[in-house]
């Protein structure tokens, strides 16, 4: 079964986002496309291998 969910945020949402985002830079609208990257830059630590690993180091700490 595929995945749908980051947690407990949907892929479609962080989908919607960065295709957001791209629209705006498409259309050379900085305006749009800063109010898009920050709702991008949430999802950033979700896609960065980095960041997966320091939460794991994190969470082991924890324990």
């Amino acid at each position: 079964m595929t995945e749908t969910r980051f947690g407990k945020v949907k892929y479609a949402t962080i989908r919607r986002d960065f295709n957001e985002l791209r629209s705006a830079i498409r259309r050379h609208d900085s305006f749009a496309a800063e109010a898009a990257w920050e709702k991008c830059e949430r999802w950033m630590e979700a896609i960065s291998p980095e960041s997966i690993r320091a939460r794991e180091v994190i969470q082991e700490r924890d324990e």
